[in-house]
């Protein structure tokens, strides 16, 4: 897939592993994530539906422009519900 970042470049996801790509998953996801693979592994010693597990913690796929920072969350869903972030600044307050 590619997508033309609003700084004019584009980014794309055809190289694996990429600097484009970012998986975003909250705490309680990670747990969730973890008590699938553990329950998976308990019954088969491996795990074969990784991303079946990862879909269902719900994690939350993020694009990252190398050029101008910002964020694309959710860059392979409806078009019309993709959120972009642009940099707001950089540091933060002491």
């Amino acid at each position: 897939m590619i997508i033309r970042c609003e700084c004019g470049r584009t980014m794309d996801d055809i190289a694996a592993p990429n600097e484009v790509e970012h998986q975003f998953i909250s705490n309680r996801a990670q747990e969730r994530l973890q008590d699938a693979v553990d329950a998976e592994c308990a019954g088969t010693g491996q795990v074969e539906m990784w991303p079946e597990h990862w879909e269902a913690a719900g994690g939350t796929e993020v694009w990252r422009c190398v050029y101008c920072r910002r964020l694309y969350f959710d860059p392979k869903g409806p078009v019309d519900q993709v959120t972009v972030y642009v940099v707001e600044r950089t540091g933060r307050d002491s």
